[in-house]
């Protein structure tokens, strides 16, 4: 609401097919929320298919709106159909640290086994993982509600001369508790 005034889900349309994206953010709770077109054409009515895009705190993206005159859907009785409707992404962000309040890694990784003198850290991965207490499926392969960073070590001296492989992992990581691990492929 606006001070003496009211907010009617009829101040808010647009022409959908002009629209690439659509959302709400607020620099008060540093919050937004987005709906990202990858493309019009499952949206019926064509080009002038316009429609409420959005009211206080909703995004209205009506794939079947009947507003403003856009036809009725219906499917007749037996009549065989299909559509798609997409592409599109909702996107949703809150308030993300910036910059300078990330941070990065980096260090060197060895991999020294006597009884294995071939097997190096060359081309392997070494990641920050978060923690796996209380997830039902613990291991990294399987977090998906968590951030993962990745670095993919890489050598340039030949395998048999260094067992010291530098990694870094860029400055995007969040604050937090993080385990590291290391994965791959046999040689």
């Amino acid at each position: 609401m606006r001070a003496g005034q009211h907010d009617c889900k009829y101040e808010l349309s647009a022409s959908l097919w002009d629209l690439k994206a659509d959302g709400h953010a607020s620099d008060v709770n540093k919050i937004g929320q987005w709906c990202v077109f990858g493309g019009h054409e499952f949206f019926n009515a064509g080009p002038t298919y316009a429609d409420l895009n959005a009211a206080v705190g909703i995004i209205h993206v009506t794939l079947n709106g009947q507003h403003y005159n856009t036809p009725v859907f219906s499917i007749v009785t037996n009549q065989s159909w299909q559509k798609f409707y997409g592409p599109f992404l909702l996107y949703c962000n809150t308030n993300y640290p910036p910059a300078a309040a990330r941070g990065a890694v980096s260090g060197q990784f060895v991999i020294s086994d006597p009884l294995k003198p071939l097997v190096n850290s060359s081309n392997a991965w070494i990641g920050l993982v978060g923690p796996t207490t209380g997830d039902p499926y613990p291991g990294w392969q399987f977090q998906g509600s968590k951030y993962q960073y990745w670095a993919q070590l890489m050598r340039e001296l030949p395998m048999f001369l260094d067992t010291l492989v530098n990694f870094k992992i860029p400055a995007s990581l969040l604050s937090g508790r993080f385990g590291v691990r290391h994965f791959q492929h046999p040689t």
